[in-house]
């Protein structure tokens, strides 16, 4: 197989790498997978999330991980360190080009596999920022 991309990354931060075929998706998911996935009829895939939720119109969201995830060293990945990169992605020292979409998160609060956030104003169709953004890839904290 051949691909092809518009220029090769930047760095392999994943809060510089930018979420677009063309441009670095391939990379940033074959390097930290994916959270989820638009599958095209308004439905997810989920890779390392096992679910996405709202129950109050978007405005507070949980988002429960897969059990039993490590990273490559095997250092667990969990709600922590999703926390910890969207976090990052929201510093404006990183230059991250979708810190728009990651300053929509007002807080978030981490617990085991389950991270749960909250916007600054409901917005219904979030799960498409994540899938559409850096903010799928999620780093090991330190790496």
């Amino acid at each position: 197989m051949t691909l092809t991309q518009l220029a090769e990354p930047r760095t392999l931060d994943p809060t510089t790498l930018v979420n677009v075929a063309a441009s670095n998706s391939l990379v940033g998911n074959a390097l930290y997978g994916y959270l989820l996935a638009d599958t095209g009829n308004g439905q997810y895939d989920y890779g390392l999330a096992k679910d996405l939720s709202t129950s109050d119109g978007g405005k507070t969201w949980m988002l429960q991980l897969r059990d039993g995830l490590t990273f490559s060293d095997g250092t667990p990945f969990d709600a922590a360190a999703v926390q910890f990169n969207w976090q990052r992605m929201q510093a404006p020292e990183t230059l991250n080009s979708n810190r728009s979409v990651a300053n929509a998160i007002a807080s978030m609060s981490a617990s085991g596999q389950v991270l749960t956030f909250t916007l600054n104003t409901p917005i219904s169709s979030y799960p498409n920022s994540i899938v559409n953004t850096a903010m799928n890839w999620i780093a090991k904290p330190g790496a």
